[in-house]
């Protein structure tokens, strides 16, 4: 399961030793969105007894569960997402929520389907004006936080728990609200809906 895979197990310690609350799970074979819908439910239904904020959930995926991770966090119904980690995966493009910060995590020499999926996904928030921190390893490979033991990994690590912490705090969250017209209205002039 992969929940018992040792990096999955480090990446839960470290965050908890960030001091956030973190959460692996599995999922069954052909139903990993349905699973993770579950799951989150679940967190959000029992938060009190677990001692979290169901409103102000990150999403980190990567890998093959990265289209799955990325279709939840992405879609607009689930507003309880602050923030969104992508590493190394194809990220879908179902949805593309302006509100929600994503740090995605991109190694130069993963596979090039891969990294196209990755920098497409880069260059349509761009558009968007959506909030992107892009962390490029030119010379990082697929699962570079697990295989790469260079100082650039560790760098993308930490950045990465930054980014979660800073991310998840009220302030940075309603610092992301001012100038919310003009958001509006770029968001609008950026999708040519005139009317709008």
């Amino acid at each position: 399961p992969l929940r018992r895979w040792g990096i999955y197990q480090s990446w839960g310690r470290l965050v908890a030793v960030s001091g956030m609350a973190a959460v692996t799970h599995d999922s069954r074979r052909g139903a990993p969105r349905e699973d993770l819908e579950a799951l989150v439910e679940h967190l959000r239904k029992n938060a009190e007894r677990y001692g979290i904020d169901p409103d102000n959930i990150a999403i980190w995926a990567c890998s093959a569960n990265l289209q799955h991770g990325s279709w939840y966090a992405l879609n607009p119904a689930n507003a309880h997402v602050k923030a969104a980690v992508f590493y190394y995966g194809g990220i879908d493009t179902t949805y593309l929520r302006t509100d929600l910060p994503v740090l995605v995590g991109r190694g130069g020499l993963d596979n090039l389907g891969t990294n196209a999926s990755m920098d497409a996904f880069a260059a349509r928030a761009l558009r968007r004006n959506a909030p992107l921190t892009l962390i490029n390893i030119p010379n990082g490979r697929h699962a570079f936080d697990l295989r790469d033991p260079e100082e650039t990994s560790r760098g993308a690590v930490r950045t990465t728990l930054e980014f979660l912490r800073e991310n998840l705090t009220p302030e940075m969250q309603e610092a992301r609200h001012a100038r919310n017209e003009q958001l509006r209205t770029v968001e609008r002039h950026g999708l040519r809906d005139w009317e709008g």
